[in-house]
């Protein structure tokens, strides 16, 4: 009996050992697409940082020098939020084309990771000018 628990034993001690190289070499995989992913999402932080900075300059005189911008992408389509801005503002074009690529970065990222979501639509918010700024409203306001 205690021989066979011995081969029992060498057999599992020895066995595993064996087994960790390959278990390494997919932690290794794991870790490079977790770093891949966070590299990816830093650039999409800094996309989205970049467009609140462009948006705080959201000076206005009416409602129709207001928007809202479509930011990001939900993985069963949609944006995932939005940010309200000034249609007077002077670089209103460039932000504009940053709410585009970070909402194709986003999207490209969903459909590569395979990320799912609860797929509820995410209301747009209602906005305006108060004190001379856009800014997003509660419902009485208007």
């Amino acid at each position: 009996m205690k021989n066979i628990m011995l081969a029992i034993s060498f057999i599992w001690l020895f066995g595993c050992s064996q087994v960790t190289p390959s278990v390494a070499g997919e932690q290794q995989k794991i870790e490079s697409k977790h770093a891949s992913i966070d590299t990816k999402g830093d650039r999409l932080a800094a996309v989205f940082n970049q467009i609140q900075q462009l948006s705080s300059d959201n000076q206005c005189k009416v409602k129709s020098d207001c928007g809202l911008l479509e930011i990001g992408h939900r993985a069963c389509g949609g944006p995932a939020g939005y940010e309200v801005y000034s249609q007077l503002n002077p670089q209103k074009d460039k932000l504009l084309e940053l709410a585009k690529t970070h909402q194709a970065m986003q999207r490209k990222e969903n459909i590569k990771s395979g990320r799912m979501s609860t797929c509820e639509v995410i209301p747009e918010p209602l906005f305006g000018c108060v004190n001379h700024q856009c800014t997003v409203v509660n419902g009485d306001a208007f």
